[in-house]
């Protein structure tokens, strides 16, 4: 069920993120990707509950990425989001360190929205402080029928479509860490200073309402050598980079 973050490459904010070493990623040759690697937990498409919204509270970091490659494709990432059946329909907000187009690496807010039928919705913030715990909402609204992407309960981008009747349900709460390049990217987190994922939240279909996550998620790590992933509580986990 996890979706592929499409990035925007048309992001020329702010000021560069301070680099942070790693004896995986650096330096390291990057093989085109054919797809994206996740390491993190997510919602049974099988619950019987109905789903509309996820929630999670995420550090922000700034994990180390393939070294040879300082294109916009090149990322490192951590989100919550809520997701369609389709391959390409989900709203997620999160944090993510970034290079531009210009070559330069950005830790950013970032949240986006897609579905079947329309272009991807991408914005972006940043230069963020790093270590700093922020909300990250992706909850539907009745006012505008729309899902409404919150950073510390601040909207800051709503979807312009209307999920139900353009996404296929039922729709699965996902919190995922996520690279393009399995082998020399870095996901968030290092062994002494893991990526937390704390409160994770759904919004339930049946009367709107941000409830806690209940416990059976399924886990997915793409990297196991290279990536830890350790469930807490049922609705607390962390991931890192070995």
């Amino acid at each position: 069920m996890r979706s592929t973050v499409v990035v925007a490459a048309a992001a020329t904010l702010l000021l560069t993120a301070a680099p942070v070493s790693s004896a995986n990623a650096a330096g390291s040759s990057c093989v085109p990707p054919a797809s994206n690697f996740f390491d993190g937990f997510y919602d049974s498409p099988s619950d019987p509950t109905a789903w509309e919204g996820a929630s999670a509270y995420l550090l922000t970091e700034a994990p180390a990425m393939c070294g040879s490659d300082t294109k916009p494709s090149n990322f490192s990432t951590a989100w919550s989001m809520i997701a369609g059946s389709n391959t390409f329909e989900w709203a997620q907000s999160g944090m993510m360190r970034i290079y531009l187009s210009t070559g330069e690496l950005y830790v950013r807010h970032f949240a986006q929205a897609i579905s079947e039928h329309t272009a991807a919705q991408t914005w972006f913030y940043g230069n963020v402080p790093t270590g700093v715990r922020h909300a990250y909402r992706s909850l539907y609204s009745s006012s505008c029928f729309c899902v409404q992407m919150q950073v510390d309960g601040v909207v800051k981008l709503a979807t312009s479509f209307n999920p139900f009747g353009d996404w296929l349900a039922p729709f699965v709460p996902e919190f995922f860490g996520e690279v393009p390049y399995q082998a020399s990217s870095d996901m968030p987190g290092i062994p002494t200073a893991h990526e937390l994922f704390t409160g994770l939240g759904a919004q339930r279909y049946s009367d709107d309402v941000l409830v806690s996550m209940p416990c059976y998620l399924l886990g997915q790590n793409d990297n196991p050598s290279n990536w830890g992933r350790s469930a807490s509580t049922c609705v607390n986990f962390d991931i890192w980079t070995y």
